[in-house]
């Protein structure tokens, strides 16, 4: 038997209507196979945070005193703010590097991206949308006795969860760093761009930002990890658009899908420590390749199949690219995502 415990995102006020809470990602902090938060975007551009670390599930609750941890808006200038709306399931690993006097940064890296395809005016949008990874600086600790023994508890001894809030910023900026670049050989169908290098000094700063530069770019599947890394792999598409589906016409002027691929790492958004993509078709990934870790790829489904030392994904129109495996892999942390 069981019952549903229902959580409000939010109960009052704008945010309470029509937020669409989407795809959540659960993450099980200390390995019991039961998850103890919950992470998961909205519409208005909220990322929440619930708590479900207490086995009485009257506990159980929206963290942060029932903020969001972020509110994603894009504000070209101080008067113009429009909300982003998050359709797909976050990314999360625990926080491994350290401030400037070796104590280590702690917390979550929450990344997610914002963008949305629900309805007919939603093909031919072109509000800047964003990739986004921010700080959750919650600490925990395991309960040593009582009821909930063996489960986890906010830890507020050393460092007092804080929302991120709004806004970038306490963010650093990654972007396109260099106008396109032509493939070449076997990549002769592909342009590619490299990616800015900015450090994100978590001392003063809570994580990074990317404005997805193409007209109408935004994030509309789950990101992923490449090869188990730190780097997050991410697919953002312009949607096609066309005749309207409601009533034959001819506008907007039809326009296929467009498809990115780009490989930033989800502390601080800089590309790989090696280089994944083959730029001049060489069939090796070295610095003839321009150190480039975004490319605009083939459109619809992508099928990867990875070897030894390679992963090849063959797009829905059969071309197929290539990318490095990384030499090493991560140590495993003492948490899972759970689906």
């Amino acid at each position: 038997d069981f019952s549903l415990h229902r959580i409000p995102a939010a109960s009052t006020g704008d945010n309470a209507k029509d937020n669409g809470l989407s795809i959540p990602r659960l993450v099980d902090i200390n390995s019991d196979g039961i998850p103890d938060v919950v992470y998961a975007g909205d519409l208005k551009g909220n990322l929440w945070k619930f708590d479900i670390t207490s086995s009485n599930v009257s506990n159980w609750g929206v963290a942060f005193s029932g903020a969001a941890l972020y509110t994603a808006k894009y504000t070209p200038d101080a008067n113009t703010s429009s909300p982003q709306p998050i359709t797909t399931a976050p990314s999360v690993r625990p926080n491994d590097r350290f401030l400037a006097s070796g104590e280590p940064v702690g917390g979550m890296m929450v990344a997610f991206g914002t963008g949305r395809n629900l309805t007919e005016g939603d093909r031919t949008d072109t509000s800047r949308q964003t990739i986004y990874s921010v700080l959750d600086n919650t600490r925990y600790k395991v309960i040593e006795s009582g009821a909930d023994k063996g489960k986890v508890a906010v830890d507020s001894s050393t460092v007092t969860p804080t929302a991120v809030g709004t806004g970038t910023s306490a963010l650093v900026e990654q972007k396109e760093d260099s106008g396109p670049k032509d493939g070449a050989g076997i990549s002769a169908n592909r342009v590619f761009w490299q990616m800015t290098q900015n450090s994100v000094d978590f001392s003063t700063k809570k994580g990074w930002f990317f404005h997805l530069p193409a007209t109408g770019e935004r994030l509309l599947k789950p990101m992923q990890f490449h090869d188990t890394s730190n780097i997050l792999m991410m697919w953002t598409q312009v949607p096609a658009s066309g005749g309207n589906s409601v009533e034959e016409t001819c506008t907007p002027s039809p326009q296929e899908e467009r498809q990115f691929r780009t490989f930033l790492n989800i502390m601080d958004g800089r590309r790989p420590g090696v280089q994944v993509m083959d730029s001049n078709g060489d069939g090796l990934f070295n610095a003839l390749d321009q150190q480039v870790s975004r490319m605009q790829t083939s459109k619809g489904a992508q099928s990867p199949v990875i070897g030894k030392d390679l992963i090849k994904v063959r797009g829905a129109d059969g071309s197929l690219d290539t990318f490095a495996r990384l030499p090493e892999q991560p140590f495993r942390p003492s948490w899972r995502q759970m689906q």
